[in-house]
């Protein structure tokens, strides 16, 4: 009798921990969910000193930590539903959340310029919000690596760091994206990668990729694709030359092998661009007290996870870095009802480290999910 009653009451702690993780990932993938008016973002403030409107979740009065919590290249930035939800949550877990408005990464632009703006943004806050304490970036993919470049370059200022589906080269990191190949694996990805990386990839750097009458009008399909607006995309593309539509479809559905030198030549001409906007010549600037949390999906097709062991390695001895390679995630979002437990066992993992991000005592730990 006590053993079945101990096993029902095991079950039903299960259930209560384990419905709110369920609910997040349901409602987060539908773009509905909303934990509470109270923990809804702020009106918009204006930081002119950066270029930059802010938004908060949380207040000021009652938060010790500050989450800075950079989106990845999407047209809808702070503004998608999945970035509030999770904005809320961190709300509701104690923290206050600054989302920047970043034009640039709403328009897929890529830019060191954007990094400078970032710097000024976090320079400028105290002025906007108080004095801040325990100050951390959240950054997700692309976003990631930007996140390293302020800490590395504002070692002072930063005293946390989260990386999801980021990268420690972004150069490594296109190369996966246009061709499916990482140095840091034995063969070409078991299925084509996504063709966000090819699709950015060409929108950035068209006037070299692209033939020379298509290219205006290609910038504006690929930037209307970018934008979700697939049916507006098909009606314009009646109006690219024989040769503009063979480069299309290259973006859209894969590069054979023998195109991939068209596009790793940008790669190679540039190389001390992507070099500004990759973590890895940086990685000795970070703050010795920094606690760093990386965060990738074994299945990503967009970015490898590669990326992520290979900062592990390169930050083996920094004092204070947790690290996860999970199925549970794809790129950013968790994979949900078809893993639920391991979904569960990622809910726990990162609740627990975002509770320790707030405590002043870390420690090391290494772990695979």
């Amino acid at each position: 009798m006590l053993v079945g009653f101990l096993a029902l009451a095991g079950l039903a702690a299960a259930a209560a921990w384990l419905y709110p993780a369920i609910r997040f990932i349901r409602l987060t993938q539908k773009g509905v969910y909303s934990p509470s008016s109270r923990f809804a973002a702020g009106p918009q403030i204006d930081v002119p000193e950066a270029g930059i409107a802010i938004r908060l979740y949380g207040n000021p009065a009652v938060c010790s930590s500050t989450l800075v919590l950079l989106p990845g290249l999407h047209p809808n930035g702070i503004h998608d539903p999945r970035y509030q939800a999770f904005a809320q949550t961190c709300a509701r877990a104690g923290f206050l959340v600054v989302a920047p408005d970043i034009q640039a990464f709403r328009e897929f632009r890529i830019e060191t310029e954007t990094v400078d703006q970032l710097l000024c943004l976090i320079e400028a806050l105290p002025a906007h919000l108080g004095s801040l304490q325990n100050l951390g970036l959240f950054g997700v993919s692309y976003a990631a690596g930007i996140a390293f470049l302020i800490a590395a370059r504002k070692p002072e200022k930063i005293n946390f760091l989260v990386s999801v589906g980021g990268y420690g080269d972004l150069s490594r990191a296109i190369d996966f994206g246009l061709t499916g190949f990482h140095p840091e694996r034995k063969q070409i990805a078991s299925r084509p990668p996504q063709e966000w990386i090819r699709m950015i990839f060409a929108f950035n750097f068209a006037e070299k990729l692209t033939p020379p009458r298509d290219g205006d009008l290609l910038r504006e399909i690929l930037l209307l694709r970018l934008n979700l607006k697939e049916d507006k995309a098909g009606e314009k593309e009646a109006g690219l030359s024989q040769e503009g539509k063979q480069f299309l479809n290259l973006i859209m559905n894969g590069i054979p092998e023998n195109e991939f030198e068209r596009f790793r030549v940008i790669l190679r001409e540039r190389a001390d661009f992507f070099r500004n906007l990759s973590p890895e010549p940086l990685l000795s600037n970070l703050g010795a007290h920094l606690r760093i949390i990386l965060l990738h999906g074994r299945n990503d097709d967009l970015i490898p996870y590669e990326e992520t062991l290979e900062l592990s390695r390169r930050l083996s001895g920094h004092a204070h870095v947790h690290s996860c390679i999970t199925s549970s995630l794809t790129h950013v979002d968790a994979k949900g009802a078809e893993d639920l437990l391991g979904a569960f066992r990622l809910f726990l993992w990162v609740r627990t480290l975002l509770r320790e991000v707030t405590s002043p005592t870390t420690f090391a730990i290494r772990r695979r999910l």
